[in-house]
C-alpha cells in the first residue's frame, strides 16, 4: 500500500535536501554576519551574467537540431523504426 496522496508526490528525500540547502545558506548567512566579513569574489558580476549567456546560447544551439528533426517525425513512425 502507498502512502502516497493526491498532491503530495514529491519524494522525502528531495524535501530533506531541500531542508538541508536552505539551513546551510542560512547558517552560512549567519557567520558571516556575525563575523563581519565578505568572502572574496574573484569574478565580476558581468563576467558571470556573459558565462551564464554564452552557456544559454550554447545550450539553444545544441538542442535546435534534434528538436527540429523530432518535430518533423510523427509518433507512430518513431515507434515502428525504433
Amino acid at each position: 500500500m502507498s502512502r502516497r496522496t493526491a498532491g503530495h508526490d514529491a519524494d522525502p528525500i528531495f524535501e530533506r535536501d531541500t531542508l538541508g540547502w536552505l539551513l546551510a545558506d542560512a547558517l552560512q548567512w549567519l557567520v558571516l554576519y556575525l563575523v563581519n566579513i565578505s568572502l572574496p569574489a574573484p569574478y565580476s558580476p558581468l563576467d558571470l551574467g556573459l558565462a551564464l549567456i554564452g552557456t544559454l546560447v550554447l545550450a539553444v544551439l545544441v538542442v535546435a537540431g534534434p528538436l527540429r528533426r523530432a518535430t518533423r517525425l510523427r509518433p507512430g513512425d518513431a515507434i515502428r523504426y525504433n
